[in-house]
Protein backbone atom coordinates (compact mmCIF):
# COMPACT_ATOMS: atom_id res chain seq x y z
CA UNK A 1 0.00 0.00 0.00
CA UNK A 2 1.52 3.46 -0.83
CA UNK A 3 1.83 6.11 1.33
CA UNK A 4 0.42 9.41 -0.08
CA UNK A 5 3.24 12.52 -0.20
CA UNK A 6 2.93 14.84 2.23
CA UNK A 7 3.04 18.45 1.10
CA UNK A 8 5.40 20.23 3.80
CA UNK A 9 3.82 23.44 5.14
CA UNK A 10 5.61 26.87 3.95
CA UNK A 11 8.05 28.28 7.18
CA UNK A 12 7.01 31.36 8.66
CA UNK A 13 9.99 32.77 7.63
CA UNK A 14 9.38 32.73 4.00
CA UNK A 15 5.73 33.34 4.24
CA UNK A 16 7.31 37.12 5.71
CA UNK A 17 10.28 36.92 3.27
CA UNK A 18 7.70 37.19 0.79
CA UNK A 19 5.44 39.85 2.31
CA UNK A 20 7.98 41.85 2.91
CA UNK A 21 9.63 42.26 -0.44
CA UNK A 22 5.85 43.35 -1.57
CA UNK A 23 5.89 45.76 0.71
CA UNK A 24 8.86 47.22 -0.29
CA UNK A 25 8.12 46.96 -3.84
CA UNK A 26 5.09 49.25 -2.96
CA UNK A 27 7.16 51.72 -1.26
CA UNK A 28 9.42 52.41 -4.18
CA UNK A 29 6.70 52.56 -6.46
CA UNK A 30 4.69 55.12 -4.08
CA UNK A 31 7.99 56.66 -4.04
CA UNK A 32 8.70 56.41 -7.36
CA UNK A 33 4.90 57.84 -8.13
CA UNK A 34 5.87 61.16 -5.80
CA UNK A 35 8.74 61.86 -7.29
CA UNK A 36 7.22 62.15 -10.41
CA UNK A 37 4.14 63.76 -9.48
CA UNK A 38 6.99 66.16 -7.99
CA UNK A 39 8.69 66.63 -11.39
CA UNK A 40 5.44 67.71 -12.80
CA UNK A 41 4.69 70.32 -10.29
CA UNK A 42 8.16 71.38 -10.73
CA UNK A 43 8.35 71.72 -14.45
CA UNK A 44 4.60 73.55 -14.08
CA UNK A 45 5.83 75.76 -11.81
CA UNK A 46 8.90 76.73 -14.08
CA UNK A 47 6.83 76.71 -17.21
CA UNK A 48 4.51 79.22 -15.23
CA UNK A 49 7.26 81.26 -14.29
CA UNK A 50 9.25 81.38 -17.71
CA UNK A 51 5.76 82.00 -19.40
CA UNK A 52 5.71 85.27 -17.03
CA UNK A 53 8.59 86.18 -18.30
CA UNK A 54 7.62 85.91 -21.94
CA UNK A 55 5.32 88.41 -21.07
CA UNK A 56 7.48 90.70 -19.98
CA UNK A 57 9.59 90.21 -22.78
CA UNK A 58 6.34 90.46 -24.81
CA UNK A 59 5.23 93.72 -23.14
CA UNK A 60 9.20 95.03 -23.26
CA UNK A 61 9.50 94.52 -27.23
CA UNK A 62 5.94 96.29 -28.04
CA UNK A 63 6.62 99.34 -25.98
CA UNK A 64 9.64 98.89 -28.45
CA UNK A 65 8.46 98.77 -31.45
CA UNK A 66 6.20 101.59 -30.13
CA UNK A 67 9.42 103.70 -29.62
CA UNK A 68 11.61 102.78 -32.49
CA UNK A 69 8.61 103.71 -35.02
CA UNK A 70 9.24 107.22 -33.83
CA UNK A 71 12.60 107.24 -34.11
CA UNK A 72 12.40 105.53 -37.25
CA UNK A 73 10.28 108.58 -38.38
CA UNK A 74 12.77 111.02 -37.03
CA UNK A 75 15.99 109.90 -38.26
CA UNK A 76 14.05 109.75 -41.97
CA UNK A 77 13.46 113.09 -42.11
CA UNK A 78 16.41 113.99 -39.78
CA UNK A 79 18.69 112.21 -42.90
CA UNK A 80 17.02 113.73 -45.48
CA UNK A 81 17.34 117.12 -44.43
CA UNK A 82 21.26 116.53 -44.10
CA UNK A 83 21.26 115.34 -47.53
CA UNK A 84 19.79 118.67 -48.96
CA UNK A 85 22.35 120.29 -47.24
CA UNK A 86 25.22 118.28 -48.24
CA UNK A 87 23.96 118.55 -51.65
CA UNK A 88 22.67 121.85 -51.80
CA UNK A 89 19.05 120.54 -52.67
CA UNK A 90 17.41 123.88 -50.90
CA UNK A 91 17.19 126.91 -53.05
CA UNK A 92 18.52 130.26 -51.92
CA UNK A 93 14.35 131.11 -52.41
CA UNK A 94 13.34 128.93 -49.75
CA UNK A 95 15.50 130.20 -47.04
CA UNK A 96 15.85 133.56 -48.30
CA UNK A 97 12.40 134.53 -47.42
CA UNK A 98 12.46 133.65 -43.79
CA UNK A 99 11.75 136.24 -41.54
CA UNK A 100 10.35 136.20 -37.74
CA UNK A 101 7.15 136.32 -38.98
CA UNK A 102 7.41 132.75 -40.52
CA UNK A 103 10.78 131.41 -38.75
CA UNK A 104 8.25 129.10 -36.60
CA UNK A 105 7.21 127.19 -39.15
CA UNK A 106 10.51 126.05 -41.37
CA UNK A 107 11.08 122.51 -40.66
CA UNK A 108 14.60 122.58 -42.12
CA UNK A 109 15.73 125.50 -40.02
CA UNK A 110 17.17 122.66 -37.59
CA UNK A 111 20.67 122.08 -36.84
CA UNK A 112 20.80 118.14 -36.65
CA UNK A 113 24.25 118.04 -36.13
CA UNK A 114 23.68 119.11 -32.33
CA UNK A 115 20.63 116.74 -31.59
CA UNK A 116 19.60 113.37 -31.58
CA UNK A 117 16.79 110.69 -30.67
CA UNK A 118 18.29 108.09 -28.99
CA UNK A 119 17.47 104.50 -28.61
CA UNK A 120 17.70 101.82 -25.86
CA UNK A 121 15.80 99.01 -26.27
CA UNK A 122 13.73 97.41 -22.57
CA UNK A 123 15.78 94.77 -21.57
CA UNK A 124 13.89 93.68 -18.12
CA UNK A 125 12.28 90.49 -19.50
CA UNK A 126 15.31 89.23 -20.68
CA UNK A 127 17.66 89.71 -17.64
CA UNK A 128 15.21 87.68 -16.12
CA UNK A 129 15.14 85.13 -18.53
CA UNK A 130 19.07 85.06 -18.76
CA UNK A 131 18.67 83.96 -14.80
CA UNK A 132 16.78 81.78 -15.46
CA UNK A 133 18.59 79.96 -18.87
CA UNK A 134 20.87 77.19 -19.00
CA UNK A 135 22.62 75.71 -22.12
CA UNK A 136 20.36 72.83 -22.18
CA UNK A 137 17.13 74.18 -21.66
CA UNK A 138 17.96 76.65 -24.73
CA UNK A 139 18.36 73.57 -26.59
CA UNK A 140 15.23 71.99 -25.57
CA UNK A 141 13.30 75.80 -25.76
CA UNK A 142 13.87 77.19 -29.12
CA UNK A 143 12.07 80.15 -28.21
CA UNK A 144 14.57 80.70 -25.65
CA UNK A 145 17.45 80.31 -27.92
CA UNK A 146 16.11 82.76 -30.30
CA UNK A 147 15.07 85.28 -27.59
CA UNK A 148 18.78 85.25 -26.19
CA UNK A 149 20.29 85.50 -29.72
CA UNK A 150 18.10 88.69 -30.21
CA UNK A 151 19.41 90.91 -27.30
CA UNK A 152 22.91 90.06 -27.78
CA UNK A 153 23.07 90.57 -31.11
CA UNK A 154 22.10 94.43 -29.85
CA UNK A 155 22.91 94.91 -25.86
CA UNK A 156 25.94 97.03 -27.50
CA UNK A 157 25.08 98.62 -30.95
CA UNK A 158 22.69 101.26 -29.22
CA UNK A 159 24.73 102.51 -26.75
CA UNK A 160 27.78 102.03 -29.35
CA UNK A 161 26.13 104.43 -31.53
CA UNK A 162 24.70 106.66 -28.94
CA UNK A 163 27.73 107.17 -28.09
CA UNK A 164 29.45 108.15 -31.20
CA UNK A 165 26.60 110.38 -32.04
CA UNK A 166 26.71 112.30 -28.71
CA UNK A 167 30.60 112.65 -29.00
CA UNK A 168 29.77 114.02 -32.86
CA UNK A 169 26.90 116.84 -31.23
CA UNK A 170 29.44 117.92 -28.57
CA UNK A 171 32.23 118.71 -31.18
CA UNK A 172 29.35 120.62 -33.37
CA UNK A 173 28.28 122.43 -29.83
CA UNK A 174 31.70 123.38 -29.12
CA UNK A 175 32.29 124.98 -32.78
CA UNK A 176 29.02 127.04 -32.37
CA UNK A 177 30.42 128.87 -29.83
CA UNK A 178 32.92 130.56 -31.93
CA UNK A 179 29.53 132.43 -33.64
CA UNK A 180 28.10 135.51 -32.49
CA UNK A 181 24.55 133.72 -32.71
CA UNK A 182 25.93 130.95 -30.01
CA UNK A 183 24.49 132.94 -27.21
CA UNK A 184 20.95 132.62 -28.61
CA UNK A 185 21.63 129.14 -29.69
CA UNK A 186 18.82 127.77 -26.95
CA UNK A 187 16.48 130.15 -28.07
CA UNK A 188 16.88 129.11 -31.50
CA UNK A 189 16.14 125.63 -30.55
CA UNK A 190 12.34 127.10 -29.67
CA UNK A 191 12.61 129.29 -33.07
CA UNK A 192 13.70 132.76 -32.41
CA UNK A 193 14.73 134.13 -35.53
CA UNK A 194 17.82 134.65 -36.25
CA UNK A 195 18.89 135.21 -39.94
CA UNK A 196 23.48 134.65 -38.93
CA UNK A 197 22.43 131.19 -38.24
CA UNK A 198 19.96 130.71 -41.02
CA UNK A 199 22.69 131.58 -43.36
CA UNK A 200 24.68 129.21 -41.51
CA UNK A 201 23.14 126.16 -41.78
CA UNK A 202 22.34 126.58 -45.45
CA UNK A 203 25.34 128.36 -47.14
CA UNK A 204 28.05 127.39 -44.58
CA UNK A 205 30.69 124.57 -46.28
CA UNK A 206 31.82 124.01 -42.82
CA UNK A 207 28.46 122.77 -41.61
CA UNK A 208 27.83 120.65 -44.59
CA UNK A 209 30.99 119.08 -44.44
CA UNK A 210 29.88 118.40 -40.71
CA UNK A 211 26.59 117.25 -42.04
CA UNK A 212 28.24 114.19 -43.98
CA UNK A 213 30.43 113.00 -41.43
CA UNK A 214 27.26 113.19 -38.90
CA UNK A 215 24.86 111.52 -42.09
CA UNK A 216 27.38 108.44 -42.07
CA UNK A 217 26.33 107.37 -38.99
CA UNK A 218 22.63 108.50 -39.13
CA UNK A 219 21.99 106.21 -41.48
CA UNK A 220 23.98 103.72 -39.82
CA UNK A 221 21.70 104.17 -36.97
CA UNK A 222 18.61 104.45 -38.83
CA UNK A 223 19.34 101.00 -40.63
CA UNK A 224 19.55 99.23 -37.11
CA UNK A 225 16.60 100.96 -35.89
CA UNK A 226 14.68 99.21 -38.62
CA UNK A 227 16.36 95.88 -38.24
CA UNK A 228 15.52 95.70 -34.69
CA UNK A 229 11.91 96.59 -35.31
CA UNK A 230 11.42 94.11 -38.07
CA UNK A 231 13.09 91.67 -35.82
CA UNK A 232 11.41 92.48 -32.70
CA UNK A 233 7.84 92.12 -34.51
CA UNK A 234 8.83 88.55 -35.99
CA UNK A 235 10.05 87.78 -32.37
CA UNK A 236 6.46 89.30 -31.06
CA UNK A 237 4.63 86.71 -33.25
CA UNK A 238 6.35 83.69 -32.09
CA UNK A 239 5.71 85.00 -28.47
CA UNK A 240 2.31 85.31 -28.85
CA UNK A 241 2.04 81.84 -30.87
CA UNK A 242 3.99 80.26 -27.63
CA UNK A 243 1.73 81.88 -24.96
CA UNK A 244 -1.71 81.31 -27.01
CA UNK A 245 -0.87 77.50 -26.14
Amino acid sequence: METGKTTKPASPAGKYFKYAIGEIILVVIGILIALQINNWNEIRKENRYQNQIYLQIQKDLQSDTLTISENIKTYTEKNKRLTDIIKRNIPVSYYDTINEANYGNCEKCVSDIASANPFQNLDKGYQLLKSLNTDQQQKVDSLSFKIDTFYKDYESTFPKINSILLDLINEAIDDYQQYDWFAEWSFLERKTYNKDFITYIFESEGYSTKSARHLIYSKFYLRNLIEYKNNATELLKLLDKKLQK
